[in-house]
């Protein structure tokens, strides 16, 4: 058979990559195939390796415990503004901890850090907000076809993230 296409790149470090295995899993048992990469180390920073797989795949999310200001994430998606930005048909989408310390209590830490219904919720928002077509005038009908296909199998599998609802409750 042919080689499957990949239409997402999955970033993590640390405790976030088994998750990150783990929806990838799930993604490619409802058809949607992607590339996990485990950072290992910050510094030095594998660049080469994110942007080759960027150049395959179109799409990147990242995930860390760390908070969203001046994280991963950050230098991950100005790292590919400068080395990957032809290639990318969405922005970079950031999975971070909520903006707040983080809590001691574990119920409360995992309200705070990342879980996989916000990574599943940001994957679906990334195939949401693909590039205009008049902003990517050679895309092919095949990469149409793609992001379309990316498009139903993910509404049918996504959940909304319930850290919120959890901490109004």
């Amino acid at each position: 058979s042919p080689q499957e296409e990949r239409v997402l790149t999955l970033i993590a470090d640390g405790r976030q990559v088994p998750m990150l295995l783990r929806i990838a899993d799930k993604l490619e048992a409802d058809g949607i195939s992607g590339e996990v990469i485990d950072l290992r180390s910050i510094r030095p920073f594998d660049v080469d390796t994110i942007v080759e797989s960027v150049k395959k795949t179109n799409r990147l999310v990242s995930c860390e415990e760390g908070w969203p200001f001046a994280g991963i994430g950050s230098e991950l998606s100005a790292l590919m503004m400068e080395h990957a930005f032809d290639y990318l048909d969405a922005p970079v989408k950031r999975v971070a901890a909520m903006d707040c310390p983080v809590a001691y209590c574990p119920d409360l830490e995992e309200v705070i850090l990342p879980q996989s219904a916000d990574v599943l919720a940001a994957i679906k928002t990334l195939a949401a907000s693909g590039t205009s077509p008049g902003l990517q005038p050679q895309a092919s009908s095949a990469q149409s076809a793609s992001h379309s296909l990316l498009m139903r199998k993910l509404a049918t599998i996504c959940m909304p993230p319930a850290r919120m609802a959890s901490m109004s409750s």
